[in-house]
């Protein structure tokens, strides 16, 4: 399997969740970005284990799975 890979919006946008939450949290910022990662790493090899996304928004999160 391919290594997750989030597209240059999707990465943009943790990164300005990161820094949104960081300004009072930084170390909560840092947990949930990681729980977020994760998560999709476990969306990504397990596509079927939670409620379906829609494709425009596999798209946009960099989702490539042949379940799609």
């Amino acid at each position: 399997m391919k290594p997750l890979q989030f597209t240059s919006a999707a990465s943009t946008d943790l990164d300005e969740i990161l820094d949104f939450i960081a300004k009072d949290r930084p170390h909560t910022a840092v947990q949930v970005t990681k729980k977020i990662r994760k998560r999709c790493e476990i969306l990504q090899s397990h596509p079927e284990m939670d409620r379906l996304i829609p494709s425009s928004v596999q798209e946009y999160a960099g989702f490539h799975s042949s379940a799609g």
